[in-house]
C-alpha cells in the first residue's frame, strides 16, 4: 500500500498530496485517483511521479477525495484509505 500522509489546499484552490516515501516500493503501476461531490466513483486518475504532487485547480470549495491504487502481480491492486481536502 502506498499511503496518503496529508492533503492540504493552496490559495490557487490546487491540493498538494504528501506520500509516505517508503510505500508501494514493489508496485509496477502507482496511480493517485480522486472524486469529486456527486460522482459515483473515482474517476480520476494521474500517474504517481513523486512523493508530493500538486492537483487541480478545483472550484473554491469544493470537497475532493483522493486515494492511491498500486499494482503488481500479487496480490493485484491495493488502495489506500481516502483522504479529503477542501480547495
Amino acid at each position: 500500500m502506498l499511503a496518503i500522509l496529508s492533503a492540504v489546499a493552496q490559495p490557487d484552490h490546487t491540493i498538494v498530496v504528501s506520500l509516505d516515501p517508503t510505500g508501494g516500493d514493489n508496485a509496477t503501476t502507482k496511480q493517485l485517483e480522486y472524486q469529486l461531490p456527486g460522482e459515483p466513483e473515482f474517476g480520476h486518475s494521474t500517474p504517481i511521479t513523486a512523493n508530493s504532487m500538486t492537483v487541480g485547480p478545483f472550484p473554491a470549495g469544493v470537497t475532493v477525495s483522493f486515494r492511491t491504487v498500486v499494482s503488481n502481480s500479487n496480490p493485484g491492486f491495493v488502495t489506500s484509505p481516502v483522504v479529503a481536502a477542501v480547495a
